[in-house]
């Protein structure tokens, strides 16, 4: 089964994707996908947070060390109208890894000669995978010189410690919560709002694609989704106290909750290919 890690900064909401993905909650009838379905205990235990925690309003605890699950996502065998000859469902398993920004925030803190023993095995776990969601918040471009910063020492920390040839290495670039501003009126045009709201963060990955000769793409997705017409957030913010405690956004119309863009980076890091009935974006 492949494996998919997901890395970013705190709080850029993995735990809140992950969760999101495994409890795959009121899709759309136009949906491509078909199901999400657990491949074992650990995406049930995400399914049951999601409905217990997520779907109440409430925020998730943050991660204390690395979460992973098995998820199989099926995609419509309608999906396939495009290609007369193939009359099949499209089945993604992947086993996901998040890890907490704790990490992330590490390696802004430390150099290349001070690393800790957990930061190094950290380091050497990511090394194992070639095909990374590297997810960062729509809405927090001030931070943009640090994530560049990150996104460098982590490609110099890879190299060194990866046995698998660095050409094949693949990495989803995902901004979440682009149902808030800015990201929500970039959503037809990621790429303008990618070099807009980060460009160093770009200049960074674009340098690591030409190093490595790899691949690179740029997502956009919310865990909450939208409601109404014209399309609002579903989320409202909670008391600021509690933001440490959680991702700081919560549902404001848990029988309305429905994502966007969730699958799209699963499947292309998968396939290697894109599709536009995917990314599921609100109608403006």
């Amino acid at each position: 089964m492949e494996d998919i890690r997901i890395f970013g900064p705190r709080p850029s909401g993995k735990l809140v994707y992950l969760t999101t993905l495994a409890c795959w909650p009121n899709p759309s009838p136009n949906s491509p996908v078909l199901s999400v379905e657990p491949l074992e205990y650990k995406a049930l235990d995400l399914i049951e947070m999601g409905r217990d925690i997520l779907q109440n309003g409430y925020l998730l605890p943050p991660m204390c060390d690395p979460v992973s699950c098995g998820l199989s996502i099926t995609l419509k065998q309608s999906f396939n109208i495009l290609n007369p000859f193939v009359r099949r469902v499209i089945t993604l398993n992947a086993n996901y890894t998040a890890y907490p920004g704790e990490y992330f925030e590490d390696i802004l803190m430390l150099d290349h000669e001070g690393f800790t023993d957990f930061l190094e095995y950290v380091f050497d776990d990511l090394a194992k995978a070639n095909q990374f969601i590297l997810m960062f918040d729509s809405t927090t471009s001030q931070r943009d010189t640090e994530y560049a910063q990150a996104m460098s020492i982590l490609r110099h920390e890879l190299y060194n410690r990866t046995s698998l040839p660095i050409n094949n290495f693949k990495f989803a670039i995902v901004f979440s919560k682009m149902d808030l501003a800015p990201g929500f009126f970039y959503l037809p045009d990621l790429d303008n709002f990618t070099t807009i709201k980060f460009p160093r963060l770009f200049y960074e990955m674009q340098k690591w694609s030409q190093d490595w000769n790899c691949s690179i793409r740029y997502f956009a997705c919310s865990a909450f989704g939208m409601v109404g017409n014209p399309p609002k957030p579903n989320a409202f913010r909670e008391n600021l106290s509690n933001i440490a405690q959680g991702c700081g956004w919560v549902l404001k119309e848990p029988d309305a909750w429905r994502t966007f863009g969730l699958v799209a980076p699963v499947y292309w890091l998968l396939t290697g290919k894109t599709d536009p009935r995917l990314l599921d974006y609100p109608l403006f």
